[in-house]
């Protein structure tokens, strides 16, 4: 395949060649250029995108498709770790490590969305409440000394800028 600067090809990513038959087909040799990689390996990931910088120039947009889930409406319980971690590299550490975000969170809410969904005919109900913000307590007590250090005028108003743990003690 010739590679034509002035227009950057489709980038495919994916562990077998398998899939990238499919895409190939779909797009055409001379549109699309592939690279193996192992989506549940930092180091594969972190190479395959090295590669494609090195040949192609920085990626200008990533859509992470890649994907894995549990099969055949097992429990999470019937679910084990190794399946688990496996699902959680895919789904989330390859995201994480081809786009440098944290959706980590977001990852949390579906947990808890999974286990009311299983769960909420037996009267457990699982919550994932977001604290948009900081919480004055010990972790932000570097904050507070940079603060002070500084002269800075919020640790008059200390309350405007966290969240006060009785506040959110009532919330709960």
């Amino acid at each position: 395949m010739s590679y034509n600067p002035q227009r950057k090809p489709v980038v495919a990513v994916a562990r077998e060649l398998v899939s990238h038959g499919g895409i190939q087909a779909d797009l055409g040799q001379d549109t699309a250029r592939y690279y193996s990689t192992d989506l549940r390996e930092e180091e594969d990931v972190n190479s395959s995108f090295r590669k494609i910088r090195h040949e192609l120039g920085s990626v200008q947009v990533l859509v992470y498709n890649a994907g894995a889930r549990r099969v055949n409406g097992r429990s999470i319980l019937d679910t084990t770790a190794e399946e688990f971690e496996s699902f959680t590299k895919i789904n989330l550490l390859g995201a994480f490590w081809s786009t440098n975000l944290s959706p980590g969170k977001s990852v949390l809410r579906a947990l808890a969305q999974i286990v009311t969904r299983e769960y909420q005919s037996h009267g457990i109900h699982a919550a994932h409440v977001i604290v948009d913000g900081g919480v004055d307590g010990k972790l932000i007590g570097g904050v507070r000394r940079l603060w002070e250090r500084a002269g800075d005028e919020k640790l008059g108003d200390v309350e405007a800028h966290f969240m006060q743990p009785v506040d959110l003690a009532r919330i709960y």
